[in-house]
């Protein structure tokens, strides 16, 4: 059995960690790509492990082994020496040859076969001569070493500052985060304290209304509640405000659901009666007939404030006209649904006035007195 050559490649070197290896310094590799990111970083080591502690891979050793890129450093030094030898042993084989056919006797003598060197056909190899590998001076061993650790530590630097820029962007997307959710948190709140003060605000006037006494009667009130409360009492004439408010009090006292009845003129030919609930003035009109204080009295739904206005425009020019000529109030008639006035005499109605758009159309006939007293009474 053959001894295999000293300089042969050990097998699987790429799994010993100690074998001593070395790389071309001008990266071949594509420029960009992850082969040659991880060449960069362990191109510079001296040993297989170095090289995988820098991110070699093993098929990154044995592909750069194939590729030439990577030199086993004994098998390096083994080739140098042979080379050495193989011209040593040239010479040496000429000087054997010349020395064989010198015999002692200074004859020349061929030799045998036995005799012929190993080099000439014989056993063994002796150009295979066992090379121990040079090592590396101290001087390059420390500058490897130096440029490998000033790699490793420039390469840590910038990782350790993109990991600190990553923190510190993190850090402020967090920060601005928190603020957001306080700024909203704050505008919350803000809505919820108005939304309770406006709510405490309402049921305070709530409760302010409903701790007030309500007048009965008494006139002062100008309240305009909703038109679907509030009925219309008529049939006074020129009864004194009072005297008609204290009427339908007395009428009406009894009565479910009745609140409160006011006037809007100290002579008043209406009264106006307001109730609680739509229902209650609706029970009322069907059994007003039934009320014995209501006798000579009729009440009816109140109208829009437009239309009430334009009836107590009516109503001051059918006194005026009584105030100011010799006639009755039955001879004075007004028109509710036209808004008009008339002064009936022999059967004859002659017409007086017009209220049209809150304003009074007088007829020519008219007399200024008459005018002026009109005016009079809208005014109180």
């Amino acid at each position: 059995m053959e001894t295999p050559p000293a300089h042969a490649v050990p097998p699987e070197w790429w799994k010993n960690g100690g074998v001593a290896i070395r790389f071309i310094e001008t990266n071949p590799k594509q420029q960009g790509s992850k082969a040659w990111t991880r060449y960069e970083q362990y191109k510079m080591t001296t040993t297989v492990a170095a090289a995988v502690a820098m991110g070699a891979t093993r098929e990154d050793l044995q592909s750069d082994f194939r590729r030439h890129l990577l030199i086993l450093t004994a098998h390096e030094t083994a080739v140098d020496d042979d080379s050495d030898m193989d011209t040593h042993t040239a010479g040496g084989k000429r000087d054997a040859r010349q020395s064989e056919f010198a015999s002692p006797e200074g004859s020349k003598q061929r030799p045998t076969r036995r005799q012929r060197p190993a080099s000439d056909g014989g056993e063994g190899e002796q150009l295979h001569v066992k090379a121990e590998p040079r090592d590396i001076p101290a001087a390059v061993a420390t500058s490897s070493d130096e440029r490998l650790l000033a790699a490793m530590q420039a390469m840590i630097k910038a990782e350790a500052q993109e990991t600190r820029a990553v923190f510190k962007n993190a850090l402020n997307d967090i920060r601005q985060s928190i603020d957001d959710v306080k700024r909203d948190v704050a505008n919350e709140r803000s809505d919820r304290q108005n939304e309770v003060r406006s709510l405490a605000d309402r049921l305070g006037l709530v409760e302010k209304r409903l701790s007030e006494p309500r007048p009965r009667g008494n006139g002062n009130t100008t309240t305009t509640d909703d038109d679907k409360h509030t009925l219309v009492v008529g049939g006074f004439g020129t009864v004194p405000k009072e005297v008609a408010l204290d009427t339908v009090t007395k009428a009406l006292d009894e009565v479910a659901g009745f609140v409160e009845a006011y006037a809007t003129s100290e002579v008043p030919s209406v009264v106006f009666a307001r109730f609680d609930t739509e229902q209650a003035v609706t029970t009322f009109l069907r059994t007003q007939k039934n009320v014995e204080e209501f006798n000579g009295l009729r009440a009816n739904r109140s109208r829009p404030p437009e239309e009430r206005k334009a009836q107590r425009m009516l109503n001051k020019i059918k006194r005026a006209v009584c105030e100011e000529t010799p006639c009755e109030g039955k001879d004075v008639r007004v028109n509710r649904n036209s808004h008009r006035v008339y002064h009936v005499r022999d059967a004859v109605a002659t017409e007086v006035a017009r209220v049209r758009n809150e304003q009074i159309e007088w007829a020519a006939a008219v007399t200024a007195n008459i005018k002026e007293r009109c005016a009079t009474l809208l005014d109180e």
